[in-house]
């Protein structure tokens, strides 16, 4: 996606707090296990059961979290968006938090900035032990916009509950038996059809396309015909229900993946 998020609900923020220390692993499991840190346009859910969802301005996310104890909350997510799945630029995004021991708690979360520029970053969360809601509220605060976002944006419904089991893909001659001359989809609105010949062509958010493609060890790799991306290359996976792309290089994205299934 490439958008910075603003993690922080607060127009201002202050210096690290004197006489704070980092909060331990299990410290930040009570406060954040099972509630929402709100955003300024969504949010992200701790679920305690180690994995996480979260929603960013119409864009809907899933991934994994954890503690440690130097006051690290950390999150990696996958955002789709418009049918294709995009891996955090970043990596691994972490949060740091700190107390006072008197049942205040600051977060320091804007994590777009270097860690010298978040040095003045510090919002309060949690004052005299109760968490301020409208920075970390109960349960899943944003399970109706994460539904609306994964509706419009996830992956199609024809495609999500299908992509377990992968098998890569090794040769040429494999992927070819099993896509060349078929219109694949990814959304209704996204297809590509692969030929043999080395050339393949179809329609991605609107607009058509046209490509060449050649095999490269164990990797498709494809040139969009008038785009100045140059060759991006990816590995094919399939369960025999659908077919998981995964971009192994190019400008950007590299990691991101989509699914294709045969039948619109």
């Amino acid at each position: 996606m490439g958008t910075a998020i603003a993690w922080s609900t607060s127009l201002y923020a202050d210096a690290r707090p004197d006489g704070t220390r980092a909060l331990n692993k299990q410290e930040i499991i009570q406060y954040f296990s099972g509630k929402t840190r709100v955003w300024t346009k969504g949010g992200i859910y701790y679920a305690p059961n180690g994995t996480q969802q979260s929603t960013w301005d119409g864009s809907v996310g899933t991934g994994t979290w954890q503690a440690d104890n130097k006051g690290n909350l950390c999150s990696t997510s996958y955002y789709w968006n418009k049918g294709y799945a995009n891996p955090d630029k970043k990596g691994e995004r972490c949060t740091w938090l700190r107390t006072d021991g008197n049942g205040n708690i600051w977060i320091n979360d804007d994590t777009s900035k270097t860690n010298i520029e978040r040095k003045n970053e510090w919002w309060r969360i949690v004052e005299d032990g109760q968490p301020q809601e409208d920075k970390l509220a109960p349960g899943n605060a944003v399970e109706k916009k994460i539904a609306r976002a994964y509706r419009k944006n996830g992956p199609s419904k024809k495609i999500a509950g299908k992509t377990g089991g992968m098998k890569l893909i090794k040769t040429q001659d494999e992927l070819m038996s099993l896509i060349a001359n078929e219109k694949l989809y990814s959304r209704k609105a996204n297809y590509a059809v692969y030929l043999e010949d080395g050339t393949y062509s179809g329609k991605w958010n609107g607009k058509k396309f046209a490509a060449t493609w050649r095999w490269m060890g164990s990797e498709f790799c494809r040139t969009i015909i008038g785009s100045n991306k140059g060759e991006e290359c990816q590995k094919w996976e399939t369960n025999g229900q659908v077919f998981k792309v995964t971009k192994t290089t190019g400008k950007k994205g590299v990691g991101g993946f989509w699914y294709f299934r045969t039948n619109k």
